[in-house]
């Protein structure tokens, strides 16, 4: 779709990037795209996009390149680093075999934030999409670079949420 091909941003602090993305990820499936989302570091959890999107077949498709467990302050693993890799690869072939038309880079700042991905591979990326492309890209503290490449950033910003009331993340809603 010739209308495609500009770079989106989703970051902050608060919680809705990745469910922003999806929802443009909906959209666009609804009007005919092909959609790639890559996630970084999500992995090994049958979440409820993973199921929402199996009546979507080629249309729709998810990525897990996450180890399914929580980085937080501790170093990656050399598993996690591989797993990184292997989902910008992922993202390089799909751009390169032209296979979406909106192609998602879930939680990629934080990838590169924890040295997982590397900052100027993601630029590279972008820089070199192939015309009509679309790509959003997701993540907290998005690197200033990113930001600076995109067309649209939109910041989601913490204002109350019910983890300070203990509440946990809950199936349907968080995942």
């Amino acid at each position: 779709m010739s209308e495609l091909g500009l770079v989106q941003v989703y970051t902050g602090n608060g919680k809705g990037k990745t469910t922003a993305a999806l929802g443009l990820s909906l959209r666009a499936v609804g009007n005919g795209c092909r959609v790639l989302v890559i996630q970084f570091l999500k992995g090994r959890n049958k979440t409820g996009e993973l199921v929402a999107i199996e009546v979507y077949g080629e249309l729709f498709k998810i990525e897990q390149y996450g180890s399914g467990r929580f980085l937080g302050q501790r170093r990656p693993t050399d598993e996690e680093r591989e797993l990184a890799a292997m989902a910008l690869q992922r993202a390089k072939v799909a751009m390169q075999d032209k296979a979406c038309d909106l192609l998602v880079l879930d939680e990629v700042s934080h990838g590169i934030n924890k040295g997982l991905v590397d900052l100027a591979a993601v630029q590279e990326l972008i820089v070199n999409r192939p015309p009509g492309l679309e790509i959003v890209l997701t993540g907290r503290n998005m690197p200033p670079e990113l930001v600076e490449l995109a067309d649209l950033v939109s910041e989601i910003q913490e204002i109350k949420h019910p983890h300070e009331k203990g509440v946990k993340a809950r199936k349907g809603i968080e995942f």
